[in-house]
């Protein structure tokens, strides 16, 4: 499978609110962006209700990344993500979607973030070793 393309990223708190879920993501973001990534961009929503006001529930929180070769390698990007996650409180997590599979990281320990690293990119259907060159 090719390591290329994007991933959709969306990151949630137990008891969060909208507030909170953005600053999460636009957090979270800035990672990506400052560590190389080609772009990263809030999640389009769809159409608002109207006479909605403020932010919609049904994007806050969710990022889409564009990974490949003029970007980080998917490898990267899924390390950054645990990287990130490991500074944030235990009830943070980011669920990774690609291609219609998905993981979802959680705090732990280096070890077992460097063991999740690798079953996250196993679970999206990538061989690690085939994604560090792309």
């Amino acid at each position: 499978m090719d390591a290329s393309g994007s991933l959709r990223l969306v990151v949630s708190e137990l008891d969060a609110d909208d507030l909170r879920l953005d600053e999460l993501a636009r957090s979270l973001r800035r990672e990506l962006v400052d560590a190389g990534a080609a772009q990263v961009v809030a999640e389009p929503a769809g159409r608002a209700p109207e006479g909605a006001r403020g932010l919609d529930a049904a994007s806050v929180g969710s990022l889409l990344v564009s990974i490949g070769a003029a970007s980080l390698t998917l490898t990267q990007s899924i390390e950054i993500v645990r990287d990130w996650i490991r500074g944030r409180s235990a009830d943070a997590k980011v669920v990774i979607e690609r291609e219609g599979r998905s993981v979802t990281l959680t705090g732990g320990t280096a070890r077992e973030h460097r063991r999740l690293v690798a079953d996250t990119l196993r679970a999206l259907g990538v061989d690690a070793a085939a994604s560090e060159g792309c």
